[in-house]
């Protein structure tokens, strides 16, 4: 079996989506789509999902 990055993004998803986190397709989080989080693609952080944590307490104790 050759290791290639859809493997290894497959297992990392899969990973995360076992910790709970939520998991999205790319293109529906792209600039001009109904989930979108930025302007371009030039901003590399989504700043309201950024602010949004930044406001939620800290649950891990």
């Amino acid at each position: 079996m050759t290791l290639n990055e859809s493997i290894v993004e497959d297992v990392a998803l899969a990973w995360f989506g076992e910790l709970g986190y939520a998991v999205g397709h790319g293109p529906h989080l792209a600039p001009g789509e109904p989930a979108v989080e930025r302007d371009s693609f030039s901003e590399v952080v989504p700043v309201t999902r950024l602010l949004e944590a930044f406001q939620r307490p800290n649950s891990a104790t």
